[in-house]
């Protein structure tokens, strides 16, 4: 893996955590980890869809409807969004 994805999967993966931490009104000391499922961190479908809304938004792309009921793990989700962007 070169330099440039590793530093992009950390900046994306930065950026997810601290999205969750907020919407989800978790802790900041909360560690967040890629095998961590969204119904663990107390996520429920409308969190899911506001999630996929705000990193749509964020980084300016569509995501698959199909691929994202795949999504079941920060982790997961986190590749997806990496498919995008």
């Amino acid at each position: 893996m070169n330099i440039k994805a590793k530093l992009s999967r950390e900046k994306l993966t930065g950026d997810l955590h601290e999205l969750l931490k907020a919407h989800l009104n978790l802790d900041d000391d909360r560690e967040i980890t890629d095998a961590d499922t969204f119904i663990e961190l107390g996520a429920d479908s409308l969190d899911m869809v506001e999630m996929v809304l705000a990193t749509e938004q964020e980084y300016n792309f569509d995501m698959d409807d199909d691929a994202l009921e795949k999504a079941k793990t920060v982790g997961q989700f986190l590749d997806l969004v990496q498919r995008y962007v």
